[in-house]
């Protein structure tokens, strides 16, 4: 029986451990794990439940134990044993190292949250393909819990919407309580979301149709092995100023009573008007603002004379013929001007 050779091999690599025994004869030829003692094969049968050990032997002679994609808990000591009397054996020894690479080391001083990810290290020598690994960096650290409005308002009937974001590693657990510190979960009246990426946590609370007792104090709350901490939201009545249809209204009526005021006023200069040109024509009318006792008191006489004075006596004297035709004339335009002068309304 020759000695059994040391074996060497990389991780995921296949394993051959060989047993060379002259003159066999009737005897038979086993496999251990020396560590643990465990049979691992007997003659020409496999007795482990490892999948990745085989056997193959050539002439009864050579006896070669394989192990498929050797991993570092296969490294130890291995024999081959015939059952002769006294028993004879041989023992070898398989390695199995990692992967060696030569490159740059990446060193982070001050390790924070912010460094947390994902690491790719590259290693290329103009020739394809080239080799690359994934390094996952992860910080552990307490929660910590930023507010974006602390103070938010709505009117009685409406619905308003709290943000809260988290951040934490490991994973945090996050929840929303009331004033009174129930905790609150999602339902009708409340709507409870989250959004997460990584380590941090975007927690989202609704509340539909406002009441009066809804006006105070939420808290939205996380926690994980390292610490917790919490967040408060003050929520205030908003109070809505009258109805829009009610100022409408008050705004036309007020619109309305100018429009008339003003009406009255343009009717009342053209009857004045009309009033001055009538008086210099020398005709007697009747105006809506002025009484008729005033009208028949300020030019009482006979149809035949020229309105004389009232304290006056002596009739007024006669005008020439010629005068009278031009101012009568004159006057005659003048009232016609003022007639029909079109008048803003």
């Amino acid at each position: 029986m020759d000695p059994i050779p040391n074996v060497t091999v990389t991780v995921g690599h296949d394993a051959a451990i060989p047993c060379t025994v002259e003159n066999l004869g009737f005897y038979r030829v086993a496999w251990l794990r020396v560590e643990s003692k465990t049979i691992l094969t007997i003659h020409h049968n496999v007795i482990t439940r490892n999948y990745r050990v085989n056997l193959s032997y050539t002439d009864h002679k050579k006896w070669i134990l394989h192990i498929k994609n050797a991993q570092e808990s296969d490294r130890g000591l291995y024999m081959c044993q015939i059952n002769t009397v006294p028993m004879k054996s041989q023992i070898g020894y398989l390695d199995v190292v990692e992967k060696t690479y030569e490159g740059m080391d990446l060193t982070i001083t001050k390790v924070s949250r912010l460094h947390m990810g994902a690491y790719l290290c590259v290693a290329s020598n103009g020739v394809q393909p080239s080799i690359s690994k994934r390094i996952l960096l992860q910080v552990h650290f307490p929660p910590m819990i930023w507010i974006p409005n602390q103070l938010v308002g709505s009117p009685i009937g409406g619905s308003v919407k709290m943000d809260c974001h988290t951040e934490a590693y490991p994973a945090s657990i996050n929840y929303w309580t009331k004033q009174e510190g129930e905790m609150i979960v999602d339902s009708k009246k409340y709507t409870v979301q989250k959004e997460e990426e990584t380590y941090k946590v975007h927690m989202i609370l609704i509340i539909n149709t406002i009441e009066s007792e809804d006006f105070g104090a939420f808290r939205c709350f996380a926690k994980n092995s390292l610490g917790s901490t919490q967040g408060l939201i003050r929520l205030y009545e908003i109070h809505l100023p009258p109805s829009q249809h009610a100022s409408t209204a008050r705004i036309q009526s007020v619109g309305g009573v100018e429009e008339q005021s003003k009406k009255q006023a343009d009717r009342k200069l053209d009857i004045n008007t009309q009033e001055t040109a009538r008086r210099m024509q020398g005709v007697k009318f009747n105006s809506p603002n002025v009484s008729e006792t005033r009208e028949q008191g300020s030019f009482a006489g006979s149809p035949g004379q020229n309105f004389p004075d009232k304290q006056s006596s002596s009739p007024r004297p006669k005008l020439d013929f010629t005068c009278y035709f031009v101012y009568g004339f004159a006057l005659c335009f003048m009232i016609k001007r003022l007639l029909f002068l079109p008048t803003k309304r």
